[in-house]
């Protein structure tokens, strides 16, 4: 559901998405009315919410529907036996190097290969984790819907036009892809680029991707077997569906939803590293600097109150995990824009709360204005006591807008 308003003079698009149907939902919103300029306003079915934090939360919370591995959009080291993260893995043979992994029989005329790339989540004697990983960071997979990673590119765009963030663990590597550079399998896999240079363990494989025996390499590939006549060939074609060409329609489709919201050659003025900091912020660091300089100590409270010392001790004493949640519980984002807090707008502020419902205000529990990032403290007798309350609400009180 969506309708046209006007707000502080701006035209925007007003949405209602539903939480149980979030991927599918957003994906149709992003492939229509999300494209062109106008900015995004979003509330959840059935709460009160409404403005840029219930916004800001449904880009983040779209961007990690993205990540999952039942998405089939990325390569992932997620891969699950026995509650073990693991690869699929085939010692070399001829004594190559093995990580102790799974090892999997082929049908490699009795050969043993290393296989050492990443599988997918279609492997049918794996147990995929829920999140798409890789140590280098998400990067796409062969076979990978291209109208998913249109909606991802209208998505990111939209988020960066709105001055919001996305908790995508993006490669740098994704975005090379994204500006057409050079890569390498070293860049990709390293473990892998290091076994297909012992081109003897190759030997006896079939031509098809490594992970997957349904996606022939060439026609035929299921018949056709790596001799060392032809292992070159058989290197250069995993590398064109790892990171080459096959991996065209996806490029083009997250290009091409991008460039609904931004001119084309956007691209050329960014480096890769810089596109992803751009899109997905920077890890949340939070300094007693920061808190110094960047927070607005609003009414109730003055800078020396006893309140707002140990506020800032225990958010330099969170660890990134609990920042990160903290930080969404004040913005509806996991990440904070590049500059860090200097770059928040409105500025964090931090206010006196007194619930009137509880005789003693250690049992109150502190709340937030996300469109205006307008924390409200209760006064608690102890700086332990704070920080269970601020623990419970950031890790408790996520996920709804309701006014308070």
């Amino acid at each position: 559901e969506s309708t046209e308003k006007l707000r502080d003079g701006r035209m925007f698009n007003h949405c209602t998405v539903t939480r149980s149907n979030l991927f599918d939902d957003g994906v149709i919103l992003m492939n229509s009315i999300a494209k062109g300029p106008l900015q995004l306003d979003i509330c959840f079915e059935n709460e009160a919410g409404f403005g840029v934090g219930p916004t800001k939360e449904f880009f983040s919370a779209l961007a990690i529907e993205f990540t999952r591995n039942r998405t089939k959009m990325w390569r992932s080291d997620n891969i699950t036996s026995s509650n073990t993260v693991q690869r699929q893995t085939i010692s070399v043979r001829g004594g190559g190097t093995s990580n102790n992994s799974r090892k999997k029989k082929g049908k490699n005329r009795g050969a043993k290969s290393n296989l050492l790339l990443s599988t997918s989540s279609n492997s049918p004697s794996f147990t995929p984790s829920e999140f798409a990983w890789t140590k280098i960071g998400l990067f796409p997979q062969y076979g990978a819907n291209p109208e998913y990673f249109f909606a991802l590119g209208v998505l990111c765009a939209k988020a960066v036009a709105m001055n919001s963030v996305l908790p995508i663990p993006f490669s740098v590597e994704f975005f090379k892809l994204i500006k057409g550079e050079h890569l390498t399998m070293e860049e990709i896999d390293s473990a892998y680029a290091q076994s297909l240079k012992s081109r003897e363990g190759l030997v006896g494989l079939q031509f098809v991707y490594p992970g997957n025996e349904n996606i022939e390499l060439v026609p035929g590939g299921k018949l056709k077997f790596v001799t060392m006549d032809n292992v070159d060939e058989y290197v250069k074609l995993v590398e064109d569906f790892v990171f080459g060409s096959k991996l065209q329609p996806i490029r083009q489709s997250f290009c091409d939803g991008f460039n609904t919201v931004f001119q084309r050659g956007i691209w050329n003025l960014f480096e890769a590293r810089e596109l992803r900091t751009l899109i997905a912020g920077e890890e949340v660091n939070i300094t007693m600097k920061d808190l110094t300089n960047y927070v607005e100590i609003s009414h109730g409270y003055e800078s020396n109150s006893p309140q707002i010392k140990m506020l800032f001790d225990i958010l330099v004493e969170f660890d990134n995990h609990e920042k990160s949640l903290f930080v969404k519980f004040i913005t509806g984002s996991e990440r904070l824009p590049i500059g860090g807090l200097a770059s928040l707008q409105p500025q964090l502020a931090v206010a006196k709360k007194i619930d009137e419902s509880v005789q003693n205000q250690d049992d109150a529990l502190p709340s937030v204005m996300t469109c205006t990032h307008y924390f409200k403290l209760p006064p608690y007798s102890t700086k332990e006591k704070m920080k269970e309350k601020i623990l419970l609400a950031i890790t408790e009180g996520q996920g709804a807008f309701l006014l308070t």
